[in-house]
């Protein structure tokens, strides 16, 4: 009998991504589980020594374990006075400007700023996407933008905010911190040929994604490619992801450089056969009610 091994990643209690593979096939984890330990908190990549696939994947789930509909999508902009001249000068201001954010919320007696970010700009006109958490007011992330003092305080650039909502998108409702953290790692791909870095993290107040031991005898390969040909994957996968709901997302085909919006990928190798992949939702109790 030929099993598919089940591998997950949780973001939080209510968010997983699960794919169903081949057991020859090696999966590249964020870091690897080893030993009796059952699951393990996956550490934050190092840029040089990871694809940016497994970049992209750690700051997606990274971005749903910790900011939800109500966070802020941030865009930092520099005006030609204030432009940095180097990314080292960039990393320098936005670090500045979260030491002056958390300066804010400490005098309301508020722990410091959860924060995903990352840094843009094609021949130096840099600029920062930041996912940030609720906390700070309006007021407070224009006007931590600027420099000088009294008469002399001045903008550094335009500040671009909006509070996260769904996405209605491929005819279906998808999670806004999905979509936002995606555009956010667009840039991910040439990051990583050129080994620089250009993303960063709050420290020690990020919930981490989790990898969980790999089940290398979940399912049957037969049960698997039967529901696949039966067209009935979704009902068969529903009865073994009982209170969890489809999350759907959006994939790209290389051949066709199209995009759709799915729920389940199903994709068949020719050497290692079918591999699956979707993305799962805990119900809420009151919803499913």
């Amino acid at each position: 009998m030929q099993f598919m091994k089940e591998v997950r990643y949780s973001a939080g209690e209510e968010y997983q991504e699960v794919s169903i593979l081949p057991k020859t096939e090696k999966i590249e984890l964020l870091n690897k589980p080893h030993g009796r330990k059952r699951k393990k908190d996956a550490s934050r990549p190092e840029q040089r020594n990871l694809n940016y696939q497994n970049a992209s994947k750690w700051f997606r789930l990274t971005a749903i374990a910790n900011f939800k509909e109500g966070s802020y999508s941030i865009v930092l902009t520099f005006n030609d006075l204030s432009l940095p001249k180097s990314q080292e000068e960039a990393e320098k201001e936005f670090k500045n400007y979260m030491r002056r954010l958390n300066a804010r919320r400490k005098k309301r007696g508020l722990a410091n700023a959860k924060y995903l970010a990352t840094l843009e700009g094609r021949n130096g006109r840099y600029h920062f996407n930041v996912l940030l958490d609720s906390s700070n007011t309006y007021d407070e992330i224009e006007e931590c933008w600027q420099s000088g003092r009294g008469k002399k305080l001045l903008p550094k650039g335009f500040v671009h905010i909006k509070k996260i909502k769904k996405v209605f998108k491929g005819g279906k409702w998808l999670n806004g911190v999905e979509v936002v953290a995606q555009y956010m790692t667009k840039e991910f791909k040439e990051e990583n040929r050129q080994g620089k870095r250009k993303w960063f993290a709050s420290r020690n107040n990020l919930k981490k994604p989790v990898i969980h031991k790999p089940n290398k005898y979940k399912y049957t390969r037969s049960k698997i490619i039967k529901a696949v040909e039966n067209d009935s994957l979704k009902e068969f996968l529903q009865e073994k992801y009982q209170g969890w709901e489809f999350v759907p997302f959006t994939i790209y085909e290389r051949e066709t450089k199209k995009s759709a919006v799915v729920e389940i990928d199903v994709r068949e190798d020719l050497f290692l056969g079918v591999r699956i992949y979707f993305r799962l939702r805990k119900i809420d109790k009151e919803q499913k009610s």
